[in-house]
């Protein structure tokens, strides 16, 4: 129903296949630090069980959202840098890999 569109952008993006529209989802400014880079939707994974979607930001954060309300839910954070995520296939775990 719905297709998720990352970006360069503080903004993602999702495609409405019922209604034909393109949604901009900005996150609140709270999610986003002084030292956050431009971009923390380039790089994003949706959970198996399609409940979270976790973005990666800078400085080892990654930003959580939920899929059906594109809210941001928290940010947890790694010890460096984080390069990528992904979640178990039960979605319980969420692996953050850094330098």
């Amino acid at each position: 129903e719905e297709i998720i569109l990352g970006s360069r952008h503080k903004n993602f993006y999702y495609y409405d296949m019922n209604s034909g529209k393109v949604v901009t989802v900005a996150p609140p400014m709270k999610a986003l630090d002084e030292h956050q880079r431009p971009s923390i939707s380039s790089n994003f994974e949706i959970s198996p069980d399609n409940r979270l979607i976790a973005f990666v930001g800078s400085q080892g954060q990654i930003h959580l959202f939920s899929t059906k309300s594109k809210e941001w839910i928290d940010t947890v954070k790694i010890n460096d840098q984080c390069n990528a995520v992904s979640f178990s296939p039960d979605s319980r775990y969420l692996f953050g890999f850094g330098g």
